[in-house]
Parts: C-alpha cells; sequence; structure tokens
C-alpha cells in the first residue's frame, strides 16, 4: 500500500528514538524497501487501523496522545 506524496506538502514531525530502535526500522526499510519514513508511517497506519477496529461499538478511538504522556 505505497502512497505517493509531495513532501513538500506535508508536515514534518521530529521524533527522538533509541539508536536500537532506529537500527530496527532502517532494518525493516532495507527489506521492505521503503525509506524509513514510509516504514514508519505503514506501521503507524498498521496502528491506527487496528486500535480503531479494536473500539468498542460507539467510543471513538484516541486520537492524540494526552498531553501528559
Amino acid at each position: 500500500m505505497p502512497h505517493q506524496y509531495p513532501s513538500r506538502n506535508l508536515d514534518k514531525f521530529m521524533v527522538r528514538m533509541p539508536p536500537r530502535m532506529r537500527s530496527r526500522i532502517a532494518s525493516l526499510a532495507r527489506t521492505n524497501r521503503r525509506s524509513m519514513n514510509s516504514e514508519i508511517v505503514f506501521h503507524l497506519e498498521k496502528l491506527i487501523e487496528a486500535q480503531t477496529q479494536a473500539a468498542p461499538t460507539g467510543v471513538p478511538a484516541p486520537t492524540e496522545a494526552s498531553p501528559e504522556a
């Protein structure tokens, strides 16, 4: 499910992550022939979809992390 977006029109968000996580994402991206950014977006989309499907009927899935988190 690759997406083609003009990157200059997308939001940019810097993320701090442990070195081991970065290397794991890089490895997955190489295996799946995607950029690291595309790999991260792919997994975030899967997680959000799974949470949306798992939400009880009538209760919307959370859309943003709590500011205290």
